[in-house]
């Protein structure tokens, strides 16, 4: 094993595209800038605390979540029903098994649901609330459905089909869906458990600086700290 003992979708897309980075992120813990209340993280922290909120019925439908305000309210009474749970963190052992949390030493991946619904006893729809634009970001997000369809799947057996479902708040209810069965995810997980695997495993974490990769790194000269020391001016 490395440094670093457990993924997540962001951490893996993350060590693809530089693993310094993340080894910056993760092990050496460098600091990263401050971030304005404006800053896209920013923004999506807080439209996805509004969701998360308006669900469990202890806020409104904000103007970032109008778009779907017929789809929230219908989840308000999931949730009140007992069919949809909000902001999961699904944690599995290396083998798909789920793992008990954070204090699981045998943890190896997590996976952060917004909205995951039984609509019927055997099937699942998993939503993720998009915030910012959908366009250059879609293998990106079809890999993201995949994840969420998978771990569906590893965590509760009775499930026949799950529905990944990216919303995009921003977009004027654009949405992307796709339906899995249990038989079509053994491939994609055998895949993602690789991945994963290669960075659990990593000892060590080239830097992969280009002007792409550098430009909005935390740790970049352009938009971050400039504490590595590999950074590509953009």
């Amino acid at each position: 094993m490395g440094p670093i003992s457990f993924w997540s979708f962001s951490s893996l897309s993350q060590f693809e595209r530089c693993p310094y980075s993340l080894y910056l992120a993760r092990v050496e813990k460098a600091p990263v800038p401050p971030r304005p209340d404006h800053h896209p993280l920013e923004r999506g922290n807080r439209v996805h605390k509004a969701a998360e909120l308006c669900i469990l019925g202890e806020g409104n439908i904000t103007q970032e979540l109008s778009s779907f305000a017929k789809e929230f309210e219908r989840l308000k009474e999931a949730y009140q029903g007992g069919t949809a749970v909000v902001e999961q963190a699904w944690w599995y052992k290396s083998d798909w098994s789920p793992a008990e949390g954070w204090d699981d030493p045998s943890k190896w991946l997590i996976v952060k649901a917004d909205v995951a619904e039984f609509q019927t006893p055997t099937h699942m729809e998993v939503t993720d609330w998009k915030t910012g634009k959908s366009w250059g970001k879609e293998i990106a997000h079809g890999q993201q459905m995949q994840l969420y369809a998978i771990s569906a799947f590893m965590r509760f057996p009775e499930l026949n089909t799950v529905g990944a479902r990216l919303a995009y708040l921003d977009e004027r209810g654009k949405t992307k869906e796709k339906m899995y069965d249990r038989p079509q995810v053994a491939e994609l997980a055998t895949r993602f458990a690789a991945r994963g695997t290669k960075l659990v495993e990593a000892q060590h974490f080239p830097p992969k600086a280009n002007k792409s990769n550098c430009r909005y790194c935390d740790f970049g000269p352009s938009n971050g700290t400039g504490v590595c020391a590999y950074g590509v001016e953009h």
